[in-house]
């Protein structure tokens, strides 16, 4: 500060020209004069708030007047423009902003970019704090080549579930000619004891969204989209899944040819049951019917049901097993049903070995383990 003056009974200060940094927060800015009203409340006028480091500010608030209230967390801004990079891109007459780490509705950090497929871009997202457990994040943007676009967030904890759902949706594309949208959806919900239910969704309304509007080398490199929904159980000696997957095919250069099958459904079921001593009965099961629009489909069953015996001692491990390989087709169309039947033995063997040495003053421990496997 320029200067300063104050009283500590009651706790008063008046200040000129001053830089300040909040304490317990990350909040920092400069103002012509600051107020401290008492131990909780301050006030600032024509100043700036930014969360930023002072030294390398992305974006900041310029406001008539600030008025902090620390024992709230919360500040209220008169006559404030958000600036991107010192360029103002919104004002507003009153606003609330957080303080210090607590969730509180209100607008995030723009973004802003451009790429030779769809011109500049801006994004202004605005966080709701709709409860403790769920919250949502709007944000619309502009991209000067394609027009309008909405973009969301949604994320929701519950009980016994919890997930994420993101979206954009432009009503229509100026260079495209119709909408474009893209949805990704994930949820983990337990159902019962030992069973729950996962989905994993993404879509995109063409192929050459991530092209257009990928703002990463990762999403505008994305070829192929994958989706799940699955419902799982388990045990101590049994798991189990039901459900499907999807699959799309997000690179224009590729043909159709290289989309995997759809699988709808997939089932699963592994057994591993303990017998006499080490004997252990296992089971490697699965049936999944293959869909895929233009290409040939059908169903398969696979059986791997074995006996298994594995013994371990402090420097050795033997796991032999036998084991019989089942797996059928059933084809549509005139392309038989085809089918093998393998019997399998196979034996798992090592040797673990270990000793301490120093190097260079300092102790570790070095390993030797060879191994033998044997497959027929």
């Amino acid at each position: 500060a320029q200067s300063i003056s104050g009283t500590t009974t009651p706790e008063r200060a008046d200040a000129r020209q001053v830089r300040y940094q909040l304490l317990q927060a990350r909040g920092n800015g400069r103002a012509r004069s600051a107020q401290i009203l008492d131990s909780v409340h301050s006030r600032y006028q024509d100043a700036t708030y930014s969360t930023c480091d002072p030294q390398s500010r992305l974006w900041d608030f310029q406001g008539h007047q600030f008025d902090i209230n620390r024992a709230t967390g919360i500040g209220i801004a008169h006559d404030v423009s958000m600036r991107f990079m010192g360029v103002p891109f919104l004002w507003l007459p009153w606003m609330r902003f957080p303080v210090n780490g607590q969730r509180l509705s209100g607008f995030l950090a723009p973004s802003f970019g451009g790429s030779s497929n769809s011109g500049m871009y801006l994004r202004v997202p605005y966080y709701l704090n709709l409860a403790p457990n769920y919250d949502a994040t709007l944000e619309p943007a502009f991209y000067s080549l394609r027009g309008p676009m909405l973009g969301g967030q949604f994320r929701y904890l519950l009980d016994a579930s919890k997930g994420e759902l993101n979206f954009n949706y432009m009503p229509h594309d100026n260079l495209y000619g119709g909408k474009r949208w893209m949805l990704q959806y994930q949820d983990s919900t337990a159902l019962i004891p030992g069973w729950s239910f996962n989905a994993n969704i993404n879509r995109v309304s063409d192929n050459t969204y991530f092209e257009d509007f990928g703002n990463s080398l990762t999403l505008a490199a994305t070829s192929l989209l994958g989706s799940s929904a699955y419902i799982n159980g388990g045990g101590s000696w049994w798991n189990a899944a039901l459900g499907v997957d999807t699959y799309q095919l997000t690179d224009p250069t590729l043909p159709q040819d290289v989309q995997p099958y759809s699988r709808l459904p997939r089932g699963v079921l592994d057994l591993d049951i303990p017998l006499s001593g080490p004997l252990i009965f296992g089971l490697r099961s699965e049936a999944v019917a293959f869909r895929k629009h233009g290409a040939p489909e059908g169903d398969r069953l696979d059986l791997y049901p074995y006996l298994e015996a594995p013994l371990q001692g402090a420097a050795w491990f033997l796991r032999p097993r036998l084991g019989f390989r089942y797996t059928r087709y059933w084809l549509q169309g005139n392309n038989g049903d085809p089918s093998r039947a393998l019997p399998i033995a196979q034996l798992d063997s090592g040797l673990i070995f270990d000793r301490s040495v120093n190097l260079f003053g300092h102790s570790y421990t070095q390993t030797l383990e060879p191994r033998a496997y044997y497959l027929y």
